[in-house]
């Protein structure tokens, strides 16, 4: 859709554009324009051209600032949710090591430091959970 909008836009600009070059064929023509020689008009369009588009960049400095505001913020939210998924996955894997390493001790002698650690941290985070309820 989004495609489609753009080149009816375009086309509709370019109609537009030929039109104007039309008339100004036309008027040329019969009389009602005169071209001079002596007249610079592409570095007069080129200045007006600057003008607007330094006047347009002054004034889309909020617009700019907006959009920048929002890029970051869904920035936030993203690395926010990647931050909860990764912390559920440690969570996730080391409740599944410590099961194993309890069922079966003498596959991992040398975890058990790391395993001592984890299990503290289980044991501190249903606390924390039995406190908040």
């Amino acid at each position: 859709m989004m495609i489609l909008l753009l080149v009816v836009g375009g086309i509709s600009t370019s109609l537009l554009a030929f039109s104007i070059l039309l008339l100004q064929k036309y008027r040329i023509q019969k009389g009602v324009v005169v071209i001079d020689e002596e007249y610079d008009g592409p570095a007069q369009v080129s200045t007006t051209l600057r003008v607007v588009i330094r006047y347009l960049l002054k004034r889309s400095v909020y617009f700019r600032k907006l959009f920048t505001q929002h890029m970051l913020h869904a920035m936030v939210r993203i690395m926010h949710y990647i931050d909860v998924f990764s912390s559920y996955l440690y969570a996730k894997s080391r409740n599944w090591f410590v099961e194993n390493a309890v069922h079966n001790r003498g596959t991992v002698p040398h975890f058990w430091h790391h395993l001592k650690v984890y299990k503290k941290e289980m044991d501190q985070e249903k606390k924390t959970e039995e406190e908040l309820k």
